[in-house]
C-alpha cells in the first residue's frame, strides 16, 4: 500500500518502515535523477542511506524514535554505530520524540517533561548542529503542552558543505 503511494506520488523509488498503529513509520522515497541511493541500515526506529554522485556523498538518516525512553536509548546507540567519518556529510531529522533544549517544550503542568538527557548526550557527543527552522517553532501540540521533537540535525561537514541548507516546518492544518 505505502509503495503504491509512493509511485502515484511521482517517486520511482521508497524504503519504508511500517508504522505499528498509530505510531511511528518512516519514508524515505526518491526518483532515479541524478544520485544513486543505497539502504546502508534499516531498523523499527530509523533508514539510513547513502546518496552518491561521482565522488559526491551524503549520508542521509530518516527517523522515528519510540516514545518508550528504552527503545530510544537503544536507537541513540544504533545510529552512534553508524555515523560516517567526519570526511563525508551526514544530516539526520525526523521525530526524535525528545527535546534538546527547555526553550524546546512549553507546558503549563506542574512538573513538567525536562530535556531528554540521553537524547543531548547523543547530540553532543556526535558533535552534531542543529538545524534551525523556519516557520512555526513547535511541532507537536498535546493539551497544555507544545513541544518541538521533529527537527534535523547534521554534522560539520554538512553545514560547511550545504551552507544554503534550510529547514521549514510547515504550519499545521485543522
Amino acid at each position: 500500500m505505502a509503495q503504491n503511494r509512493c509511485k502515484k506520488l511521482g517517486f520511482n523509488n521508497c524504503e519504508i518502515v511500517d508504522s505499528d498503529g498509530l505510531h511511528g513509520g518512516i519514508w524515505i522515497a526518491w526518483d532515479d535523477v541524478g544520485f544513486n541511493i543505497s539502504i546502508v541500515k534499516k531498523s523499527n526506529q530509523f533508514i539510513h542511506v547513502l546518496a552518491e554522485k561521482g565522488n559526491e556523498k551524503l549520508f542521509i538518516t530518516s527517523v522515528y524514535a519510540s516514545t518508550n525512553v528504552n527503545c530510544r536509548r537503544q536507537l541513540w546507540e544504533e545510529i552512534s554505530d553508524i555515523q560516517p567519518t567526519e570526511d563525508w556529510p551526514w544530516i539526520v531529522g525526523g521525530d526524535f520524540n525528545a527535546t534538546l533544549y527547555h526553550r524546546d517544550r512549553r507546558s503549563n503542568a506542574n512538573n513538567p517533561i525536562s530535556v531528554d538527557r540521553d537524547f543531548v548526550r547523543w547530540f553532543e557527543n556526535l558533535q552534531l548542529n542543529d538545524l534551525e527552522c523556519v516557520g512555526p517553532y513547535f511541532t507537536w501540540h498535546g493539551e497544555g503542552v507544545e513541544s518541538r521533537i521533529d527537527q534535523v540535525v547534521a554534522n560539520n561537514m554538512f553545514k560547511e558543505r550545504y551552507t544554503d541548507a534550510s529547514i521549514k516546518h510547515l504550519p499545521w492544518f485543522k
